[in-house]
């Protein structure tokens, strides 16, 4: 993927980000602002996406493979990671800072980010966009487990069936039965739900600049080991994740769109579920909050100069 065209739609889609972050320092919206739009990203236009890219995606016995592929790899990645961010925080003394640092170093945004950014790369296309659906079951049966266990170290909060009971799982196994049977719905229907599920895209980038409108920018940049955790995020992480796909493509076949997928999502910043988590169990939200901003501002230039290695793929 030629840099400039990466670049270019990295920068379209922070662009997105400037009216939440206007109206936010505008002081034009009001507290609970974030919180009506995250519930409507989730429930709705979230949801909607997934739907549409399963509906539209015609059964392919071949393609079943690529999924089960796509989901074992999934879990492979995000257990791997976590056990990466582990090693590159191994210094610290066990501790709510080390746990979030840690935290924000593996957890990613394979959400708000995740989709639009994979749906610019690919435009139209329904594959990758499956692909990333697939990512983001193993990433919320984890994330919901052993994402809340490495900011909390208590195995007390791990809960699978919240993992499974989410609006975006549902959404696919609603999905499932019109795939496998490539039976459509109504052009009237699907132009709906074509509708709800392209404000994914605006609906995430505009979150993201809300919540970077809340912050002051000094306060971004005076925690030297928030530099590490975003390193290991936006540069160790996907570097890891490319060499391990390569090796695995050795051994065993690998569908190339299934690859820069991958590589994609895992070179998205820290995702607010490390925010989100922190607030719910007592972390430390704070250093959380400038890992996952810190991560987002500076990934404007590691995805495009990443994306130079799909030349490889």
């Amino acid at each position: 993927m030629e840099f400039f065209t990466s670049l270019r739609s990295v920068v379209l889609l922070m662009a997105l980000m400037i009216p939440g972050y206007v109206l936010q320092k505008a002081k034009m919206l009001g507290k609970d602002a974030v919180g009506t739009l995250v519930i409507l990203l989730m429930y709705v236009a979230l949801p909607f996406l997934l739907f549409s890219s399963f509906v539209s995606k015609r059964y392919d016995p071949g393609f079943l493979g690529d999924m089960g592929i796509a989901l074992a790899l999934s879990f492979v990645l995000n257990v791997g990671m976590y056990f990466l961010a582990r090693l590159c925080f191994a210094f610290m003394k066990e501790g709510p800072s080390k746990r979030i640092f840690v935290s924000a170093g593996y957890l990613c945004n394979c959400g708000f980010m995740g989709f639009p950014m994979v749906a610019a790369f690919f435009p139209g296309a329904s594959e990758p966009i499956i692909f990333v659906a697939i990512f983001n079951l193993a990433y919320n049966i984890l994330s919901w487990s052993l994402g809340i266990y490495s900011i909390t170290g208590e195995k007390k909060f791990i809960s699978l069936k919240n993992g499974l009971l989410n609006p975006a799982f549902l959404a696919v196994f609603i999905a499932l039965p019109f795939f496998f049977f490539s039976s459509g719905l109504p052009g009237e229907v699907m132009t709906v739900v074509d509708f709800l599920g392209n404000m994914t895209s605006p609906l995430s980038m505009i979150i993201v600049g809300i919540r970077l409108g809340e912050i002051r920018f000094r306060e971004l940049f005076n925690t030297p080991l928030a530099y590490l955790s975003t390193g290991v995020k936006l540069i160790a992480a996907p570097l890891a994740t490319f060499c391990f796909l390569l090796l695995w493509r050795l051994v065993l076949p690998l569908n190339s769109v299934l690859f820069i997928t991958l590589f994609t999502v895992m070179a998205m910043p820290a995702g607010s579920t490390v925010v989100m988590f922190a607030e719910m169990h007592g972390g430390d939200s704070q250093n959380g909050a400038k890992c996952t901003l810190l991560s987002t501002l500076l990934s404007v230039a590691t995805i495009p100069a990443l994306m130079l290695l799909s030349r490889w793929i």
